[in-house]
């Protein structure tokens, strides 16, 4: 399963849950490449990759402000 690309274009949602099950107890995980999503092998260099809670967060709010913007010039 490892190198499975599970593209976003036509993304089955029953496939991706599948998908990261399998990656939870496989030792990997499901990464974004842009138009889709593949499975790698998780290892501690990926561990270092991974954004931490706090900057997923700040990430999100970003979003929502950059959003929430977009709807006050609109609305």
């Amino acid at each position: 399963m490892i190198g499975t690309k599970l593209y976003k274009q036509d993304l089955d949602l029953a496939e991706y849950e599948n998908t990261s099950t399998w990656c939870n107890k496989n030792n990997a995980m499901l990464v974004d490449k842009g138009e889709y999503f593949e499975v790698i092998p998780f290892s501690e260099d990926t561990k270092e990759q991974t954004p931490s809670l706090s900057e997923r967060i700040a990430v999100l709010e970003d979003a929502v402000n950059t959003l929430m913007e977009g709807v006050a010039t609109n609305g």
